[in-house]
């Protein structure tokens, strides 16, 4: 997948990799296939703390090659340690509020106990395969989201198929939530704000260019 922004940054993203995007205080962005063949990927969008929402934008670029895969003692799962830390292996990405993201991959009949906080909100979302996640069916593309109580996560694949999901943790907030759109402030007003500024005010990071016009305008063709 090709991506590219109006601050100028260009690049494309080959299977395995990862983009941890954190949009601050405003970003315009775009995605464009690189390929015509299929291709499956993950796009997972996480609340920063109020008082972290008008940072300056930035990304981090996670190669495949820069990623941990680990394994447990007999061999039988995978982790692939994106962030958070998993069997002694701790992930790339520096997140601006506590997250685990690991892609675990099971053989078939293995089972996984892991230990995440007990006060971190957890989902597991099904890649492929089938199994189990605390007695509950994994299916490909559902999730399942866990209770509060409880401090780990059981997985169990099933005898004949191998298991592949993504488990996500985090940290709650505990602060209020307005979205609009694309845009997650922490009240109505900031919303309304938020609106105002991204319509009269476009680019917030320094005044627009002839180059952001025309960056704007070949996308928007593009979509059309």
């Amino acid at each position: 997948m090709l991506h590219e922004d109006f601050m100028g940054n260009k690049g494309e993203l080959r299977a395995g990799d990862l983009q941890w995007m954190t949009a601050g205080r405003g970003i315009m962005h775009a995605e464009m296939p690189s390929s015509t063949k299929p291709a499956c990927g993950l796009q997972l969008w996480i609340n920063l703390p109020n008082k972290l929402k008008m940072i300056k934008p930035h990304y981090q670029e996670i190669t495949r090659e820069s990623v941990p895969h680990v394994f447990n003692a007999d061999k039988t799962v995978e982790a692939i340690v994106f962030a958070g830390e998993v069997f002694g292996s701790k992930g790339p990405i520096e997140t601006e509020a506590p997250v685990t993201y690991v892609h675990f991959s099971l053989k078939p009949g293995a089972t996984l106990e892991y230990v995440i906080s007990s006060s971190h909100n957890v989902f597991v979302y099904g890649v492929s395969g089938t199994g189990k996640c605390a007695g509950v069916d994994v299916r490909m593309s559902e999730a399942v989201v866990m209770e509060k109580e409880g401090d780990g996560v059981q997985l169990v694949a099933a005898k004949d198929d191998t298991l592949d999901v993504v488990v996500m943790t985090g940290e709650p907030l505990n602060e209020p939530v307005s979205q609009y759109g694309p845009f997650v402030m922490s009240s109505r007003e900031e919303i309304a704000q938020t609106l105002w500024t991204s319509t009269c005010v476009p680019m917030t990071l320094r005044p627009p260019t002839d180059g952001d016009r025309n960056w704007r305008l070949a996308h928007a063709a593009t979509r059309s």
